[in-house]
Order: C-alpha cells, then structure tokens, then sequence
C-alpha cells in the first residue's frame, strides 16, 4: 500500500464517518476509496429481534400443488407451483412471438433472416418448457463439478462515466464488501473497466490492497459484443445521476451490454460457476456454501425475481459460457427486430430486466432459475428447499433501508409505493435487524431469514458495510 501523510488519513476517515451519517445526495461521488471501509453502526429498530428462522406458510402466491406419484429416481418433494411460472406458462411467449409480435420485426438491412423465434415455435409452444423451480429431474451430472480453490467473482464497470454523478466508483465498496467473506483464497475477483479507468493510479493502488484483477475493456470486445451494439436502441429513457441532459446518457446500453462483457470475460479466462454481483449490491456471506446449493439443483442461470414485471439481475449467477451465449444471443435477437417489435413484445420501458423477463418465458426454468428472494413454499424452490433460512434481496429491502435517512425507517412515498406488488413486501413493521457472526462481522436478517446481499439502490453503499 503507497505511503500517505497521518494528516491525509485522517482527513479521509473524518469525511467518510460525516457522510456515513448523512442521506444519499445523488449528485455526490463516492471518490477515492480507502483502504478500509469507515465504521458504521447499520441502522437498528426497536422490534425484537428474530433469533430463529421461522418460515411462513404458502399465501395465495402458491397456487398449485402436484401430488402425483413420482417415477422412479424422481424427486419426492411434490412440486408447489408461484404466480411466477404459473404466469409464464399462461401466457405462452413461444406461440405469442410467432403468431402476434413477429409480424412486426423489422431487421436492419444486411440481416438477411428473421431471428430463430420468429421462425419457428421452437423450443415449441411451451412444448417441453419448464418453469417451476423444483428440481429438474434426470439430469444429474450434466453440470460440472465445482472445482477446488478460489471461485469467480466478475463485476463490471465499463464506460467512461465512472466518477462523479452517475458514475460507477462505488463498485469499490462492493469489493471491500465482498472481500470481508470472501478473501483471495476462496474468491478471484474480475473487475472490468474503461481503459482509461483501468489505468488510473488510484485503480492500481485498490486492486493491489483488495487483490483484484482488472480487465481492459479493449481486451474484451469481440464480435458478438459489436452484433449488440449494432442493433441496439433505447427503450425507455434511463438516466441514473440527474436527469436527460446531465445524467447517465449510456446506461440503457450498459446495462444490458455488461452480459456481453460478462461473457467475454468468462471465454478469456475460461471460468465456470461464475456470481456477477451489479454494483451497488453488497454480499453478505461465504460464496461456495450458496453454490453449492446452486450447483445441485442443476441451475444453469440464476437471478433475483422480485415481480411480474422483470428480473433484476443485481445477482446473477452463471454456470459456463454457453449457459450466458444462449441469453446474449436472445438479447440480441429481440433488438434486431426493432423499435416496432420491442413496442409491441413489452410497451413502455424495456431494459436488461424485461429482457430477462422474455428469455424466462421463452426457455422456462432449465435457462434461467430463480434464486430465492421471498418465502416459498417446500417444492416451491429447489435451491431455497436445501437453504431454508437464506434469502437474496431482490432491490426491496436495499431500496427502503438506503433512501431511509440513518435512524429512520421510512424512505420516500416512491420507494415505499415500490414495494407493492412484490413477491416480498419490505415494508415494516417486521424490520431488517442486524446481528453479528463468531468472526464480527455484521449481516441483516429478516423474521429470522439471513440475508445473503443488499441491492443498495441509493449507491451509498458505505453506509451497509459490515
């Protein structure tokens, strides 16, 4: 670590302790990050506290049972069927696709073909997709197995706007997160930048102290990458750090061209059973005990589902590189089509969320897995039904604990109105409390769930460390 004056030290830890009492202003910039996060003491309620965990009965969210007999060498636990899958499999996107939203794709000229759903009812009208989360039975073994030592961790950074409002220089924060459980012996962490960034001193000096390996956007882009963003357009206007003049002009495209990034990363270093964390999320636990729960319930994609409306991938986990190819190509088949089409598939916004969302409906639950993020049902969930006690925040209890000023419990009537709706409602009276592991370190819980990750949507991510 560089040699600095007492006084400079100093003057970085009395700054960070101010703003770590202080409400997020979006237009402020995390800056330098030193080399040890600044205390905090999370915000605490005056609920009694869960000390086990204590799991909820299905509610109306569980809408069906299969009680049939199970074949031999099939799983016993009858599966339990979410508004989720029930949904999915109502609404048919396979057949949808063909017979109403293809009519209106449009390819730009030189793409000689019509992507593959359009021509076609492949993988069929919801002939032979799955989209419950029980275990898929019959296939075991067709994973690799997780292999011994470090496991990755890719996060993503890319583009120019990194400091300032909208910018991306909080992702600092995410890795001394990570790193206090998950140190270099058990986790590789990737961090793509900007080469511009990547070259900065103040990136060379974090990466050496928190043993990061930071990978050069220009070493990435492949052609896959450029087929993305040669179709691309906007849907919905996003502009994170102010609004459509001063704020982030290219976070639609970043969003959703990170899987790109991603998979690149995954090909150049040929990784497998890869966590990509977004970020403003922080992790709060040990990663190969969650894997291992992943990786026996044969998931291929995993991310976070918080409603109908989308998946939000602040977690994603990724088995290989032909598990993420077949979303990137979907991705960029769905924009080859248009402005028409994508009006016409999902009106309004659309956004590496409602993309998900598709490619959910389209390939079902064999593609793309739900980790678990609200209280499920036995059968429901197979990763859940091995970690009963563990939940992912899917942006819900980030969100409202992030906009809540410190010693409050209430963020604004936006944020709280954003809860509705959700698979799981953060909304108090049953408070996040916090409570420490046998090696000091801070975790949240909630009605006895441990909480694996915090999606801190406000990005003052300082404020949550543990």
């Amino acid at each position: 670590m560089p040699r600095v004056y007492f006084c400079t030290v100093l003057w970085v830890v009395v700054v960070m302790a101010v703003l770590s009492t202080q409400s997020f202003d979006e237009n402020s910039d995390v800056g330098d990050i030193p080399s040890h996060a600044p205390p905090y003491s999370p915000p605490q309620s005056n609920s009694p506290r869960s000390t086990i965990a204590i799991p909820q009965p299905p509610g109306p969210l569980s809408i069906q049972e299969e009680a049939s007999t199970p074949k031999k060498g099939q799983n016993t636990v009858p599966i339990v069927h979410h508004l989720l899958d029930h949904h999915a499999q109502q609404k048919n996107l396979p057949h949808e696709l063909k017979s109403k939203h293809c009519a209106k794709c449009r390819p730009k000229k030189g793409n000689v073909s019509l992507p593959h759903f359009c021509q076609s009812y492949a993988p069929g009208s919801n002939n032979g997709v799955k989209y419950d989360f029980n275990k898929e039975d019959g296939r075991e073994g067709y994973l690799t197995a997780i292999p011994p030592g470090p496991l990755p961790l890719v996060l993503c950074a890319i583009g120019q706007r990194f400091h300032g409002p909208g910018g991306q220089s909080y992702v600092w924060y995410n890795i001394i997160q990570v790193r206090k459980f998950n140190p270099p012996e058990t986790m590789d962490i990737y961090l793509a930048l900007a080469d511009s960034i990547a070259e900065e001193a103040n990136t060379t000096n974090l990466a050496a102290i928190h043993k990061v390996k930071v990978v050069r956007e220009s070493e990435l882009r492949t052609s896959e990458w450029q087929a993305y963003l040669d179709v691309f357009y906007i849907q919905g206007y996003m502009h994170p750090g102010g609004n459509r003049q001063t704020g982030h002009k290219k976070f639609n495209q970043h969003v959703s061209e990170r899987f790109y990034t991603l998979l690149s990363i995954i090909q150049k270093y040929s990784l497998e059973h890869v966590l990509h964390l977004e970020n403003d999320v922080l992790l709060y636990s040990e990663w190969r005990p969650v894997l291992e729960a992943i990786a026996a319930c044969q998931v291929e994609l995993g991310s976070t589902i918080p409603s109908l409306k989308g998946i939000i991938p602040g977690v994603l986990y990724i088995h290989n590189a032909a598990s993420l190819r077949l979303l990137t190509q979907f991705i960029t088949d769905l924009l080859s089509c248009g402005p028409s089409f994508g009006e016409s598939l999902q009106a309004g916004y659309a956004n590496d969320m409602t993309y998900l969302m598709n490619y959910y409906q389209y390939f079902g639950s064999r593609k793309l897995f739900a980790l678990p993020a609200w209280e499920h049902a036995k059968g429901e969930n197979c990763i859940y039904d091995r970690m009963p006690h563990w939940l992912w925040d899917a942006a819900s209890f980030g969100q409202w604990y992030s906009f809540s000023p410190p010693g409050k419990m209430e963020p604004p009537k936006h944020i709280r109105n954003a809860m509705k709706g959700r698979f799981l409602d953060a909304t108090p009276p049953e408070y996040m409390t916090w409570e420490v592991d046998e090696k000091g370190r801070k975790y949240p819980k909630w009605k006895g769930y441990r909480l694996l990750s915090l999606h801190i949507h406000a990005k003052n991510l300082w404020r949550f460390l543990s």
